[in-house]
């Protein structure tokens, strides 16, 4: 188990150190650095987790929630706005005035094993006392002459006291009596509303110190407020912080603040799963006050209201300067317990200092900050696959369009006819033969020996046919085919040119038809007359 030790290098420090049991004695966990010109700094030590929290109870004298307090007799005098007291306020009896000490009392009902009263003490201020049943004693002030009119001094206080309930019965005499609060630690029973004090001096009540701190600062002949006879945490270096871990629902801090010269700015915060982060930076001296190194000023420091639940309190040093410093006096926080609720995390006994492991609310954070970072990385990556998918698409259909362009180019005819082209050449078939009509109905003669038959889309054969005349004639005609197997070859002129109507003809048809008409004139003595001209072929 890890243990704390005490170690006092030289008169003028006061240090910790932590070491392992399972190690030698000279072996550290960590090794600590000099506290410079403070007289005591704290660093980076784990208390075990079987240390217990020691905060105590504190009750204002006006509390308007507390039923701790009684006070009876026509002496009483509530004062607010006292610039040196808690909350404000002091309760008064003028004791020297009364008439009859034996009315003028006060009763506290509490339950714990010591008791401190805080005041403003008076130079011939008495007290009587009873606690619980017992006989009426004189009470033991703890004050001296030099803190006479000083706020939050310790006036009286009460030890070793047995567990459970009390009763204290005060009767004050001879001078007035200045009460301002009242603290007292607490037993096995607490109540829901107790507002519970924690002094800056109580290390194993949970409080962490990073950096230089003096936590037995005390300055007697000009302080005022040394509340409870306690010390003050102070700094006057611009690094480190003070944290506290406390399971409640409101919290408040409370220190001094001397008008010397400098600069002095903290940062309030308060963590939790609950709260989220409360932050509140605060310029104590911005460098401009009155100048005054012998005043000094209890003030509160903080205060935030939270839902209940485990919170942690932190101060950072922002800035120091000069004659300046931060001074940490005590802190308060409620202890209502709402129905139902169960304490979870670490109590605010199980301290760790120096460096603390991560809360789940600040590793929540890094994981989703992580978790946002990696997705905008995701989408940006994808959007840039995106448009470059596109552009490569566009570049792949330009591509495409510009070869199928070139090819048609390649294999189309020209758009335009070349300058010595004149067109097609068409030459025009012969009209159709048809043979005359004999009005005695012989026979017509054949067709001349070089007349072509037209052609109709399929190639004509010329074979030995029955002759067109008589057995008489057919051996008189010179025209007449011998008889013959053989298929006549095709005419050499191409099927379009019969498709050409008669008009169009060229020059040289016409020539060739009138060359035949003057043949078949001179041998019409020894064949029959030609057929009439055959009407305009009509494709």
């Amino acid at each position: 188990m890890d243990k704390c030790r005490k170690a006092l290098p030289s008169i003028h420090t006061f240090q910790y150190q932590c070491y392992n049991s399972a190690q030698p004695s000279n072996a550290p966990v960590w090794t600590f650095f000099p506290s410079f010109r403070l007289s005591r700094a704290r660093l980076s030590c784990t208390y075990p987790s079987w240390i217990s929290v020691m905060a105590v109870t504190i009750v204002d004298d006006t509390d308007p929630q507390s039923d701790f307090i009684s006070l009876n007799g026509d002496c009483w005098e509530e004062r607010v706005d006292q610039k040196n007291a808690y909350n404000g306020t002091i309760s008064t009896c003028h004791a020297a005035a009364s008439r009859n000490s034996n009315s003028t009392w006060m009763r506290f009902e509490f339950s714990g094993t010591a008791l401190t009263m805080v005041g403003r003490p008076t130079a011939n201020l008495k007290l009587n006392y009873t606690l619980d049943d017992g006989p009426k004693l004189k009470a033991p002030l703890n004050y001296t002459t030099s803190e006479v009119g000083k706020d939050g001094v310790s006036l009286w206080n009460l030890n070793n006291l047995s567990q459970g309930n009390h009763t204290l019965m005060l009767w004050p005499f001879g001078d007035d009596f200045n009460l301002d609060y009242l603290i007292f630690n607490n037993s096995d029973s607490r109540h829901d509303n107790d507002m519970l004090y924690v002094d800056s001096e109580g290390l194993e009540d949970g409080f962490i110190y990073e950096g230089v701190w003096d936590l037995t600062r005390r300055v007697p002949d000009t302080a005022q407020s040394l509340h409870s006879g306690g010390t003050w945490a102070s700094t006057n270096v611009s690094i480190g912080y003070m944290a506290f871990n406390f399971t409640g629902a409101q919290i408040y801090l409370y220190g001094h603040r001397n008008f010397a010269k400098g600069r002095l700015q903290i940062q309030y915060s308060l963590k939790s799963l609950n709260a989220g982060t409360i932050f509140e930076t605060k310029e104590i001296f911005d460098g401009r006050q009155q100048i005054n190194a012998s005043r000094w000023d209890f003030v509160q420091l903080f205060h935030t209201i939270v839902p209940y639940g485990n919170h942690r309190v932190y101060a950072k040093i922002l800035n120091i300067t000069e004659d300046q410093s931060f001074n940490f006096g005590f802190l308060t926080y409620t202890s209502v317990t709402p129905p139902g609720w169960t304490p979870g995390g670490n109590s605010p006994g199980k301290v760790t200092f120096g460096d603390q492991p991560l809360s789940k609310s600040v590793l929540g954070g890094i994981v989703g900050g992580a978790c946002g970072v990696l997705l905008i990385g995701v989408l940006y990556i994808l959007l840039r696959h995106r448009k470059r998918a596109r552009e490569q698409i566009a570049r792949e259909a330009i591509a495409l369009q510009t070869r199928t362009e070139a090819r048609a180019a390649r294999s189309s005819p020209p758009a335009e006819p070349r300058e010595d082209w004149e067109g097609p050449t068409f030459e025009l078939a012969p009209p159709p033969w048809s043979p005359p009509t004999d009005p005695e109905d012989e026979p017509p003669p054949p067709p001349p020996e070089d007349w072509d038959e037209p052609n109709t889309g399929t190639t004509p054969l010329r074979s030995a046919a029955p002759s067109l005349m008589s057995p008489s004639q057919s051996g008189q005609t010179e025209d007449t085919a011998p008889p013959s197997s053989l298929a006549v070859p095709p005419s050499p002129r191409t099927s379009t040119a019969s498709s050409m109507r008669p008009e169009h003809q060229p020059p040289a048809a016409e020539a060739s038809t009138a060359s035949e008409a003057g043949r078949t004139s001179t041998s019409s003595s020894s064949r029959p007359p030609n057929p009439p001209e055959p009407p305009p072929y009509v494709s």
